[in-house]
């Protein structure tokens, strides 16, 4: 699939810092936006914090009508101790079903891509 393709099925307007345009609807994400990855019906970013600021919950989700899906949870979070999240599988994978997401702590994690729900976690360092 081309890049323009995935946008056009996006309607991805607008990447402004904080504020993110998605099929007309703006939303603002509490960090800068780090990096995203695109789908047929979904979009995930992750942001990132900036100075010396704490914040692991830095995964949202929404999909291609720029409905606000989910955060990464708190909960998530807590269980696993887990620093911020700093990458996410990307080239052929696809987004329909999950999403596999790693962080700073060593952690890779699978989540429902709809839903946000951990499905599996597994320790890599």
């Amino acid at each position: 699939m081309q890049h323009s393709q995935i946008l056009e099925n996006y309607q991805l307007e607008e990447i402004n810092m904080e504020k993110i345009t998605i099929a007309g609807k703006v939303h603002t994400l509490p960090f800068p936006v780090k990096c995203k990855i695109e789908s047929v019906n979904y979009i995930l970013f992750i942001v990132k914090p900036l100075g010396n600021v704490f914040f692991s919950e830095n995964v949202f989700m929404f999909d291609s009508k720029g409905n606000y899906l989910w955060q990464i949870s708190r909960e998530i979070v807590d269980r696993h101790k887990s620093d911020e999240y700093t990458y996410f599988v990307d080239g052929k994978f696809d987004l329909k079903e999950n999403v596999i997401l790693w962080n700073w702590d060593g952690w890779k994690i699978t989540v429902n891509s709809a839903t946000g729900e951990e499905l599996s976690y597994e320790f890599t360092k």
